[in-house]
């Protein structure tokens, strides 16, 4: 654990702009005000920056075990880190998938020697999961537990509805979330079926809205009905944003998360990246864009992150590519232009990417805050830089991207995890992360 000063910085605390300093010592942060003295430990002059809480991504696909020709912990936690990500939440369907306290545990001793920022491990929720090795799997560690109710790499089956009432009873009293990839496994077979295979847009007819808004609308009801808090991944219709609004006004339990891709890409991106930004769920109109947009700033829509789901360009444009593409090292500079384009403000970008993500996982005010007695997790940023999209240059392995040359104004400038600052222009590899656990 690292100690730290961080000087003449514009930090964001509790949704405000304050000009003060941050000392961090032994990894935690210790004290916050002006001129403050470090008594001699290094000192990082944040002036003319902006100072936030370090940002949170709750939904990353690193790709180990099993899958490391995609992806790995140390590359995948080196993209986070130069995109101003302080921890990670890893997604549980590698080969073999986190479904039981074994392989949560076998996962996390494979993945924290090598891990750059802090990270946690979400547990499966799967058609074969009991509620015994839920329970254990929260006693192992697992920072929240994630279910896909339709087709997704790993080709895990969805739990019947029978399993995800048991399952959502045990996790409403142990008061952990669920997360989930809400696409109805019957109905994107049905569509797939009618899809018209040669069409680039073939992929965007198979998963029409429906089969998110159908899924949803069954989650909203189990999540009332148990009591358990349902996160909706990726949210990505505007339809869907009024299930989750409706469910807010009448006190249910069902939130939800959106990714830049979905905020800021049409359907015209298909035109052309084609299959490189094929993505699940598809990225949708425009007019979703919009009122995605506008859930976020309004706060129906509570979380912001990447889905960074990386493959290999071979596999991208081969005869049969998997969805998902990379994100980590463009979401906060995507944010980051909205942010200058007027349509969010920087207190936006603390809220949806580390203090309600923190809150959701119940880990605040040690995560997602600049509070005294705080992990001493910051991002430094500039709202003034121009830089563009290079995904050559991606510390992820995967060197591709639908953002791929596009010029924002806005830039991660430091990254720092405990204390010790793992990003400042260059992703420093010898320092490694904390595991951190759920409830």
């Amino acid at each position: 654990m690292g100690s730290l000063l961080v000087k003449n910085g514009t930090a964001i605390v509790n949704g405000v702009s304050v000009n003060t300093d941050v000392l961090i010592e032994n990894g935690i942060i210790s004290k916050i005000g002006c001129c403050l003295n470090g008594n001699g430990i290094k000192e990082l002059d944040a002036g003319g920056l902006y100072v936030l809480p370090g940002l949170i991504d709750e939904h990353v696909h690193l790709r180990e075990p099993g899958l490391t020709y995609k992806e790995d912990f140390g590359s995948g936690t080196s993209a986070a880190a130069a995109g101003g990500m302080t921890l990670v939440l890893d997604m549980p369907n590698t080969l073999p998938p986190t479904d039981s306290a074994e392989r949560l545990i076998e996962k996390k001793e494979i993945v924290g020697r090598k891990s750059h920022v802090d990270y946690g491990l979400y547990g499966l929720v799967r058609d074969t999961s009991e509620v015994t090795e839920v329970i254990r799997m929260i006693n192992s560690g697992c920072i929240g537990f994630k279910s896909y109710m339709g087709p997704t790499t790993g080709n895990i089956p969805a739990p019947s509805h029978g399993t995800l009432y048991t399952i959502l009873n045990a996790l409403s009293e142990a008061d952990v979330p669920l997360v989930v990839h809400a696409e109805d496994d019957g109905l994107i077979k049905l569509f797939t079926e009618k899809a018209n295979k040669s069409d680039i847009l073939s992929h965007l007819n198979s998963r029409p809205y429906v089969c998110e808004t159908f899924s949803v609308g069954e989650l909203a009801s189990l999540s009332e009905y148990t009591g358990a808090h349902v996160h909706v991944a990726h949210v990505s219709s505007a339809k869907t944003v009024k299930i989750i609004g409706w469910a807010k006004m009448n006190g249910i339990k069902l939130t939800g998360e959106v990714t830049p891709h979905h905020l800021f890409l049409g359907s015209k991106i298909y035109d052309t990246a084609g299959n490189l930004a094929k993505i699940n769920p598809p990225i949708r109109s425009e007019e979703d864009g919009k009122a995605l947009l506008n859930a976020v700033s309004n706060g129906i829509i509570s979380t912001v992150a990447s889905d960074h789901s990386p493959h290999t360009v071979e596999e991208k444009i081969g005869d049969s590519p998997p969805s998902g593409f990379p994100g980590l090292e463009t979401e906060l500079p995507l944010m980051l232009d909205a942010v200058n384009a007027g349509k969010l403000g920087l207190s936006d970008v603390v809220r949806l990417m580390s203090e309600n993500v923190a809150r959701l996982f119940g880990i605040y005010p040690q995560y997602g805050s600049l509070l005294p007695g705080a992990r001493g997790n910051i991002t430094i940023i500039s709202l003034n830089s121009r830089a563009k999209i290079n995904a050559e240059k991606f510390y992820s392995k995967a060197k591709y991207s639908p953002f791929d040359g596009m010029e924002l104004k806005g830039k991660v400038v430091y990254t720092v995890v405990g204390g010790e600052t793992v990003y400042d222009g260059e992703v420093h590899d010898d320092i490694i992360g904390e595991f951190v656990k759920g409830k």
